[in-house]
Order: structure tokens, then sequence, then C-alpha cells
């Protein structure tokens, strides 16, 4: 069974792009879309362990079949000779490439979830410096405000 990619590098590099005309969006896409690559990440998990079985698996085999074939011919070997030719097997070599191949999915995974926390951490800080945008501008409309107030009853005879 061959290694699936579970995780498109395009797809996600699309997906943690942030719109900063429309933050509303993608402070309510965040939450899915860690929720999504979570999920991912899970699934690269149980492909490792898979790959890791099934090359696990492979080694058993090869290592009973080497040790058989010995008896068989009547030679004596080590269990250096053995490990050097079980390492030496194109199955298992195959089987180990798809383990290197799926840790490598894994960490993309991992690494797609820490950009995603990035994001959120980015997005709150974006909220919080539009907050204080606002007062300000609520300071200077009320300052404004009140000046305007002063004048009117200054020349109304008011104040």
């Amino acid at each position: 069974m061959a290694v699936k990619p579970i995780i498109d590098p395009a797809k996600f590099q699309e997906d943690v792009k942030t719109d900063l005309t429309n933050l509303t969006k993608s402070f309510a896409d965040q939450a899915g879309l860690f929720a999504y690559y979570a999920t991912l990440k899970r699934q690269a998990i149980e492909q490792t362990g898979q790959k890791e079985l099934a090359r696990d698996v492979t080694r058993s085999n090869l290592d009973k079949q080497i040790r058989e074939l010995a008896a068989t011919d009547g030679r004596k070997t080590t269990e250096a000779a053995i490990e050097q030719e079980i390492l030496r097997d194109p199955k298992y070599v195959a089987a180990q490439i798809e383990v290197i191949q799926s840790k490598g999915i894994e960490n993309l995974c991992k690494d797609a979830l820490a950009a995603l926390e990035q994001r959120r951490d980015m997005l709150i800080q974006i909220g919080a410096d539009a907050r204080e945008d606002m007062k300000g501008q609520l300071r200077m409309i009320g300052t404004t405000g009140s000046s305007h107030v002063e004048a009117y009853k200054a020349q109304r005879g008011l104040a």
C-alpha cells in the first residue's frame, strides 16, 4: 500500500492566508481550519504507525526466511550477518522508505497546525490593535463633540 499524501501544501497555503479586509471571516474560519488540519494530523500519525508496523512485519518475515534458508543449507550465520542481509533486502528498503515518507507527511501536518496557532495569535493581536484604534477614534469624536457643545453653549450664553 502506497503512502497517501493526506495534506495538500497548496491548499493549506490558500487556507492559511488572512484577508485583512475581512477579519470577521478570518476569525470565523480559524477554529474550523484548526479542527480540519488536526484531523489530517491524526490521519498522518495513524498512517505512520501502519507503515512502521508493515516495516516491522517485513523485517520479521525476512529474519525468519534468512534463518530457515541458512538452516536448510547447513551454514552458520551471525546476528550481524542476518541484520545486514535484512537491511539490503529490497522489500525492507521499500518498507523503510514508506516509513520515512509517512513521517515527512506527519511532520508537514504538525507544521500546518503550528502555522494555524501562529495565525490565531496574529488574529488576536490584530483584533486587539483594532479595538485600541477604535477607542482612539471614539476619544477624538468625544473630544471634538464636547468642544462643539462648549462652543454652542458659549454662543448662547449658557456657559
